[in-house]
C-alpha cells in the first residue's frame, strides 16, 4: 500500500488511502497517520479529499495519534485549499474532530469571499463552520460580511439563507 501511495495515478493513490483508512485498528493508527498526513499535500484534489476523510478515521482510531501528528492543524491549513470540495470536507472533518472549533477570522473572510465558487451543498457547510462571534466582533466586520453575503440572501437555497441569517445574529 505504501508503494501505491507514490504511484503517478491519483486513483491508485486514492484507493491506497481508502485501504489505509479502512484498517480500523487503533494499534495501527501510528502507521496509518503519516501517509494520510503526506496525502494532504498531494497534487490531486481527489487524493486530498480522501486524505481529509482519512484524518477523521485516524481521529476515531486514536485521538492521541491524531494530536501527535498535528492532523487538526493540517486540517485547518487545508481550509484554504483552492479546490472547493477539499475545503468543504475539511470543515466537516474539523467539526467532527475538534468540538467547539472556531475558525480564524482571516480564513472565515477568505471563505466568504469565495462563497460563489462553492456548490449548493458546499456553501451551507462552509457557512456552518464559521462562528458568529468571529465575524461580528466589530461594526466594520459586520458591514464587510453583509457586503459579502448580500447577494446570497435572495438565493434560491433556503439552507444558504438560513446559515447567513444565523451568522448575522448577535
Amino acid at each position: 500500500v505504501r508503494e501505491i501511495m507514490h504511484d503517478s495515478e491519483p486513483l491508485k493513490r486514492g484507493h491506497a488511502l481508502q485501504t489505509l483508512g479502512s484498517l480500523n485498528i487503533p494499534d495501527l493508527a501510528e502507521y496509518v497517520a503519516p501517509p494520510i498526513k503526506q496525502a494532504l499535500q498531494d497534487s490531486s484534489p481527489y487524493v486530498r479529499r480522501l486524505a481529509v476523510d482519512g484524518c477523521v478515521k485516524v481521529f476515531k482510531m486514536s485521538t492521541d495519534v491524531f494530536e501527535e501528528q498535528l492532523l487538526g492543524l493540517h486540517l485547518e491549513e487545508i481550509l484554504e485549499d483552492f479546490d472547493e470540495g477539499v475545503a468543504a470536507i475539511a470543515i466537516i472533518a474539523l467539526i467532527q474532530t475538534k468540538p467547539g472549533y472556531k475558525m480564524k477570522q482571516t480564513i472565515a473572510m477568505k471563505l466568504l469571499k469565495r462563497l460563489n465558487d462553492f456548490s449548493d451543498w458546499q456553501a451551507p457547510l462552509i457557512l456552518s463552520g464559521i462562528d458568529t462571534e468571529t465575524l461580528t466582533n466589530s461594526e466594520a466586520n459586520v458591514m464587510e460580511v453583509l457586503n459579502l453575503v448580500d447577494g446570497f440572501l435572495d438565493d434560491c437555497s433556503p439552507s444558504v439563507v438560513l446559515h447567513i441569517v444565523r451568522l448575522l445574529q448577535p
